[in-house]
């Protein structure tokens, strides 16, 4: 989606959100279904639900999901969120930006391998 888009969809409570992964390291990472996405003013909240497969048990595996709305990134924190899984509570991980590409860098640790990753993450865009 455009920016240009972002003031058509405002308004709208949820639409789908289908983010490219990229970047996996120590482990993979596969969309489930689609996620969805929300508009308040300039703010964009993602959640999505992803299978995660860790390299290595209790290590920490990191991919990159594109943006609805693309931005330039200039600091980690201007895209925040977190991330769970269904290994239980003592597991769970954060989003940050990443300011070289441009998207969301979900971390996260496992103690094994096909689980189930919840992310949400928000960001502003300026229009």
């Amino acid at each position: 989606m455009s920016l240009r888009n972002l003031q058509i969809q405002k308004g709208k409570t949820s639409q789908p959100y289908s983010p490219t992964v990229s970047g996996e390291t120590d482990g993979t990472a596969v969309i489930i279904g689609v996620g969805f996405l929300s508009i308040s003013g300039d703010i964009v909240t993602c959640q999505a639900a992803f299978t995660t497969t860790p390299s290595v048990a209790n290590a920490l595996m990191t991919f990159e999901l594109s943006l609805p709305f693309p931005i330039n990134v200039q600091n980690a924190e201007d895209i925040l969120g977190v991330a769970g899984n269904s290994a239980g509570q003592e597991y769970g991980g954060s989003v940050i930006g990443s300011t070289g590409n441009n998207t969301a860098v979900v971390g996260t640790t496992h103690d094994a391998g096909g689980e189930v990753t919840t992310v949400q993450f928000s960001y502003r865009v300026i229009v």
